[in-house]
């Protein structure tokens, strides 16, 4: 992935997450980026801690949003045991993989699919992120800090998966 190279390369950390190997990034992130001496660790719920320092360590978090919102570049992360939330704010960049079948126009189409899966009993995660690039914020003396909650750099990659 050039993006990765053009963001400073590795270490990177990310999600335990089959669609890595349905989009065929498998050979990538488990042959060609180690043997370019790119250290990469894939989220372990069974590592506890460790998967934490990982993520502290990593400068690219990769993750793939579950829910986009076209309206504001908004990707929605369902967060699981294989799949740490601090995986998309610790690192210094966040790549978010977009699958074109995760696209709505806006928050209310995202709200409907969430209560949808509540009333049909499946298991939605405890924890819901919505990021919509860099955090922002100018709350000291109005100068604008870009990164203050996560990553300083972000960048959405749009996958076709129709």
């Amino acid at each position: 992935m050039d993006v990765v190279e053009g963001f400073g390369g590795g270490p990177i950390v990310t999600w335990k997450d089959d669609r890595f190997a349905q989009f065929g990034l498998s050979q990538l992130m488990k042959e060609e980026w180690p043997q370019k001496g790119i250290d990469i660790h894939e989220w372990d719920y069974t590592k506890g801690e460790v998967n934490i320092e990982k993520a502290k360590q990593a400068n690219v978090g990769i993750t793939i949003s579950d829910i986009t919102l076209a309206e504001s570049g908004t990707a929605v992360l369902f967060s699981g045991k294989d799949k740490g939330r601090t995986v998309s704010f610790l690192p210094a960049t966040s790549v978010i993989l977009v699958p074109k079948s995760s696209i709505v126009p806006r928050m209310t189409q995202a709200a409907r699919i969430i209560r949808e899966k509540v009333k049909s009993g499946e298991q939605v995660a405890s924890c819901v992120n919505f990021i919509t690039g860099p955090s922002n914020s100018a709350d000291i003396e109005m100068i604008l800090v870009v990164g203050v909650h996560g990553p300083i750099k972000a960048t959405y990659i749009v996958i076709e998966d129709m």
